[in-house]
């Protein structure tokens, strides 16, 4: 569908580039260990409730992690 999913990788940090509406996020590869930032338009964290895009966002959660 036109996005590139990477594995092995942890989200170091993010931040919105206001003149672009680009997300510019810091990653490292988990098994390189190389560190790179990417340029997107959407964020997606697909690691649960213990999400750090979660815990920057301060996004409230239904159920609380653990439960």
């Amino acid at each position: 569908k036109g996005f590139k999913c990477r594995f092995h990788t942890t989200l170091l940090s993010f931040s919105n580039d206001e003149k672009t509406g680009f997300i510019i996020a810091s990653i490292r590869d988990e098994i390189s260990t190389h560190e790179y930032r990417i340029r997107t338009k959407y964020l997606l964290g697909a690691d649960g409730a213990r999400s750090q895009v979660v815990k920057e966002l301060n996004l409230p959660l239904a159920v609380l992690p653990g439960q």
